[in-house]
């Protein structure tokens, strides 16, 4: 079964590699325990497991570069524990543009999320290396690749950026440690910075992306304003901002379709300008806006820029 699904993410399908990834995660979070008892099962997994974090990097194939990335943070714990620093000095690899024919945005994309996934999943026993893994994040924030076919496939990487980061931020803080409280404000600011550049960035995508994740990240704060206010520039008026007309989905989590429009978006946080902690990276983003090809995101960061 587990040869079955590795075929398929392999696959070309997004749609696929992405239901075979969640098939092992499930498989291996509710029968690992029955593997490991089995040491005929367990040696063959591994060995599985050990080709896998060779091939995501080393391999031709772009769609097994994915896949395998996404794929080898749904294995047993107890693998990626072992292994750990092979895991992550595979990750860290796949989320850097390389010079091999085997560079590809969504591999980046899918190896910021494995970061962010396995940061968060054992942010208890891992933190070791924790700064590592938010400067590569970090990097992945200036990942403006061009494809002379669609455009901006950087922006793929960038969303991936955008949610891991601010989860990493949340965990941190929520786990309520000295160590982690240390993090959270060593990073919290300039994560900030980064995000509210993207939101003031040309692309809807990534825009509803940015918006809704610091809709997120104001909603799940909410009751430490006291804390946050020594750590946060300007933090009850981001606060004010970002939760006035916050909504969700049906499961409860927020989701805001507005941030793709730009009437909405760029009159929103215009007064991002007036702050000096985030100013130079609103006006960053807006001035990438106004090359636009979309005539509306033009007028509209171009009108908030003159403002």
């Amino acid at each position: 079964y587990h040869e079955i699904l590795i075929d398929n993410i392999r696959q070309i399908k997004n749609v696929i590699q992405e239901q075979a990834c969640d098939t092992l995660r499930i498989l291996n979070s509710s029968y690992g325990d029955v593997f490991n008892q089995d040491e005929a099962v367990s040696t063959k997994l591994e060995k599985i497991f050990k080709e896998m974090l060779t091939q995501c990097v080393t391999d031709d194939n772009i769609h097994v570069t994915n896949g395998y990335t996404r794929a080898i943070v749904n294995f047993n714990d107890g693998f990626i524990i072992k292994y750990y620093s092979n895991v992550m000095e595979s990750l860290i690899k796949n989320a850097k543009m390389k010079t091999t024919n085997n560079n590809d945005p969504l591999t980046r994309k899918s190896a910021i999320e494995s970061i962010g996934f396995i940061t968060v999943k054992h942010l208890k026993d891992l933190q070791n290396d924790i700064y590592k893994k938010i400067e590569t994040i970090f990097d992945g924030f200036e990942d403006y690749e061009m494809d002379p076919r669609i455009g901006d496939v950087g922006s793929n990487v960038r969303m991936a950026c955008i949610k891991t980061i601010i989860d990493i931020m949340i965990a941190l803080y929520k786990m309520n440690t000295p160590e982690t409280k240390e993090l959270f404000k060593k990073y919290i600011v300039t994560v900030l910075q980064k995000v509210i550049k993207q939101l003031a960035e040309k692309m809807a995508s990534v825009r509803k992306i940015a918006g809704n994740e610091m809709q997120k990240f104001f909603y799940e704060m909410k009751d430490n304003d006291e804390e946050l206010e020594k750590i946060i520039p300007h933090y009850r008026e981001l606060k004010n901002m970002f939760l006035t007309d916050i909504d969700f989905d049906e499961n409860d989590n927020v989701y805001n379709m507005k941030w793709v429009e730009p009437e909405f978006a760029y009159v929103k946080i215009m007064p991002l300008a007036t702050y000096e902690t985030y100013s130079n990276y609103f006006i960053e983003g807006l001035i990438r806006s106004i090359a636009c090809i979309s005539e509306d995101v033009q007028k509209c960061s171009l009108d908030e820029l003159k403002k």
